[in-house]
This record gives C-alpha cells, structure tokens and sequence, in this order.
C-alpha cells in the first residue's frame, strides 16, 4: 500500500496583507487559505492541520481574522466526502495552535496529538498579544505525544522544529511514491512571498509580522529553504510547498476528492 496525501479546502478568511508580509501592503485586505491535509499511510492514519471552525471562536478573533466558511468546508464534513471517519485517525498534528489551524482538534478524540513541548506551553499561558490562541481550539483531551525537535512520525513522515512564528511552530514534510514530497510550512511560510528563493520581496525570503521570536523565524525560513534543495539533490525529484495561507498557490493544486500517491 502506498502513501495517498489529500489537500483539504477548509475555507478563507480575510486579514490585512501586512500581517501576511511584514511592513508590506498596510490596509490592504489579504484572503487567506485554510487547509488541512489527510495522510493515508500504511502505518497510521494522518491529520495535519484541522483548520477553522468559526462557530467556536470567539468575537475578537472573528473581527482579526474575518472568515469565510461553508458547511461542506468544515472538516469532518470534507473528511466524510472520502469515507473517513474521526475515529479512525491514528495521528494529530498541528503546526502551531493558532485557532485557524486546530479548531477541529475535538473530533479526533482517539488519536495520539503530536505536538512541540514548547507549543503547548506558550497556548497555554501565551502572552498578551498572542491572541490567536484559542484554549478551546487545543484544549481538548486528547492524548499527547510531546516532542523537543524534529522528529519521525513514520517512514516517509518528518516533523521538522520551525519555531519562530510561534514558540514552538513545526513543518511537515511528506515522502510519496510517485509525486515527489510535500512540505507543509504552517505560518513559518505563511505564503510565496515568505520564502527563500520564492519571494519577490528579497531573495532571502521575508518575514510575517506575528512572531514571537524574529530572528528564529527567519533561521526557520532558511531551514525550509535548505530542506528544498537538500530533498531535490537527495531524491531527484520534486518538493512542493504548502504555505500556511497561500490561495493561489493552494489553488494549483489537486483538492481533496482528488489525491497524491
């Protein structure tokens, strides 16, 4: 059996550009994609990413990050669309615990959650501007798995330390037999114009403007950015990126129905 990796449409919301791409585009609106990804693999079944889901966030948040959801956008919905049932997910993973990439958390509730030690210390006594972090969103009771640093979630699956954005924010990367690898960023690319060698803005990739950490932000973008060319060299074939929030990059890209193996 081989690896299939769904990329999951779990919607939009609106923020201000500059949030997007620091000190760069002041005022003006930025639609954000929200994704999850599905990894059907043969030692585990795979949730990285559970999106937004509004109904759960609070006032402020909605005014932040201004959403735009359907109900067949929501993830167990999308999720039942390819007969996969919360149950049956072994693994949980988020980037980070922001509220739009682990609201659907509390669905999965026999799964182990793979999770930054330091992440889940910083969500639950973040500071005060750290207002994304949502205690309802995370704080869900499922079984914990903490890590310090990259880490193996099975053959082919990597969790890679990319903290910075957040105090302990982690990438994933997906091997497949026939489409190369995958690299899921999170918000340490929160889009094309945040990496190295991606961005028009500077060769050396561009910050966002919510970090908690600048300048391990930015050794993380190079991390990713060495990771790239690394996986090229190492594998002869192609690494595609997953930004945290980049629509038309998402747009490129089969959506779940549809797959990679």
């Amino acid at each position: 059996m081989s690896t299939k990796v769904y990329f999951i449409d779990g919607g939009t919301f609106v923020q201000d550009q500059s949030i997007v791409t620091f000190a760069i585009g002041i005022g003006k609106p930025f639609t954000s994609q929200v994704s999850s990804v599905f990894i059907d693999h043969p030692e585990a079944k795979i949730i990285v990413e559970t999106g937004m889901d509004p109904t759960i966030w609070p006032d402020f948040v909605k005014r932040i990050l201004v959403p735009g959801q359907t109900d067949e956008q929501r993830l167990d919905r999308a999720l039942a669309r390819i007969g996969v049932k919360p149950d049956e997910i072994d693994i949980v993973i988020n980037t980070h615990l922001h509220a739009d990439h682990c609201s659907f958390n509390r669905i999965f509730k026999k799964a182990t959650w793979i999770i930054q030690r330091k992440e889940l210390m910083e969500a639950l006594v973040p500071e005060v501007h750290e207002i994304t972090y949502v205690r309802s969103c995370f704080d869900v009771g499922l079984s914990q798995k903490l890590i310090d640093g990259d880490y193996e979630v099975a053959k082919g699956v990597s969790i890679l330390n990319t903290r910075g954005h957040t105090a302990g924010h982690q990438s994933v990367a997906i091997e497949t037999e026939n489409s190369g690898v995958f690299l899921v960023t999170g918000d340490a690319s929160m889009c094309k114009d945040n990496f190295p060698g991606e961005s028009t803005i500077s060769p050396a990739g561009w910050p966002c403007s919510p970090v908690l950490d600048a300048k391990s932000h930015m050794r993380s973008l190079e991390k990713l950015g060495e990771f790239v060319k690394s996986t090229k060299a190492r594998t002869h074939r192609t690494c595609t990126l997953l930004y945290g929030h980049d629509q038309q990059e998402f747009k490129k890209m089969k959506a779940s129905p549809a797959y990679y193996e």
